[in-house]
C-alpha cells in the first residue's frame, strides 16, 4: 500500500491519461451554490499568483483495469466532480488555457444517469442546455444543476 502524497495542479489532476472512477459507495453529487461558489472563488483568488493553493484533498486507490490504471475515488468526489464540471464548462466556452481538457476523466461506476449527464456536458453538443441532449431518465439532476450553477456564477466572477 502506498501513502504517497502528490500535489497536482488542476490541469495535472485532469490530464488525458487519467481516469477517476466514482464507486457506488460514494454518495451522489450534492454540492449546491454555497460550495460551488466557494470553490470557484478559491480557484479565482489564486489564478494570477505563482503560489500554490491547497484546494483540498483527493484520496484515490490505483486499480489496474483493462491494461491501464484507473483511480477509485475514496474521498474528495464532490470537489473532483465540481472541478470536472468547471473544466467541461471552460472547454465548451473555448477558454484560453483549457485546450488540455480533451477527454472526460471521470466515470460513475454504477450510476449510468450520472455518467450520461456528464458525457453530455463534456461533449457540449447542445445549444443552450445539456438537458437538450438527454432523456429525463438519463439525467442526473444534481450534476446538471451543478453545471447550470457554474454557468450562472462564472460570468459574474
Amino acid at each position: 500500500m502506498s501513502n504517497i502524497l502528490t500535489q497536482l495542479s488542476i490541469r495535472e489532476l485532469m490530464s488525458e491519461s487519467v481516469e477517476y472512477v466514482i464507486p457506488m459507495y460514494q454518495r451522489n453529487y450534492a454540492w449546491g451554490e454555497a460550495e460551488i461558489t466557494q470553490l470557484l472563488q478559491d480557484v479565482i483568488d489564486y489564478m494570477p499568483s505563482a503560489r500554490r493553493y491547497h484546494i483540498g484533498t483527493l484520496v484515490v486507490f490505483a486499480r489496474p483495469e483493462d491494461g491501464r490504471v484507473r483511480y477509485e475515488t475514496i474521498d474528495g468526489q464532490q470537489r473532483l466532480t465540481t472541478l470536472s464540471l468547471l473544466a467541461a464548462y471552460l472547454r465548451r466556452k473555448k477558454a484560453a488555457g483549457v485546450s488540455w481538457c480533451t477527454e472526460l476523466c471521470i466515470r460513475f461506476e454504477s450510476r449510468p444517469q450520472s455518467h450520461k449527464t456528464f458525457a453530455a456536458i463534456f461533449e457540449g453538443r447542445f445549444e443552450h442546455d445539456p438537458a437538450e441532449l438527454l432523456a429525463e431518465q438519463d439525467t442526473n439532476a444534481a450534476i446538471l444543476g451543478g453545471y447550470r450553477l457554474l454557468r450562472k456564477l462564472l460570468p459574474k466572477k
